[in-house]
């Protein structure tokens, strides 16, 4: 399981999907990504310890250049994803080992969007399996609204 799968919700139903005009780039199911400069969803550049605002629900890659048939905008293709919000929890695996994992403990996201490190962050625990090792798997659900450009 690589990247950040959906867990539960408070909402009544599912969260949404949409689509988005993407930049250039592969692009993986669970990744968690940022607006680019462009407006265009773009996957992570460094680790992030605020809340990106989208997950991929793409698996594949979007060439430089491309241009989505849909709408005819440059420089991105439409890649479905989902908006992150606060009422949703996810299932992800630490990437870094965790000293005395928590309930409550807030965590940071990888750099390549996939997994959480020990960094403090707005990824907070609400529940987690085994002992805070890399490949366990953490429950939780981030704290901070995402911010677009």
């Amino acid at each position: 399981m690589a990247g950040f799968k959906y867990a539960r919700t408070d909402f009544l139903s599912l969260p949404g999907a949409t689509e988005k005009n993407a930049a250039a780039g592969t692009y993986v199911k669970g990744q968690l990504l940022t607006v680019d400069a462009t407006g265009h969803v773009a996957p992570l550049t460094a680790a992030a310890t605020t809340t990106p605002p989208y997950v991929s629900l793409f698996d594949g890659t979007v060439a430089a250049g491309a241009q989505d048939g849909v709408r005819g905008v440059s420089g991105g293709a439409l890649i479905p994803v989902a908006r992150v919000n606060l009422e949703t929890e996810y299932f992800v695996k630490l990437n870094a080992a965790v000293a005395s994992p928590a309930v409550g403990k807030a965590l940071s996201v990888t750099a390549d969007g996939l997994g959480l490190s020990a960094t403090p962050g707005s990824f907070e625990v609400t529940a987690f399996t085994g002992t805070g090792a890399v490949g366990d798997t953490i429950t939780g659900r981030f704290t901070a609204v995402p911010k677009d450009i």
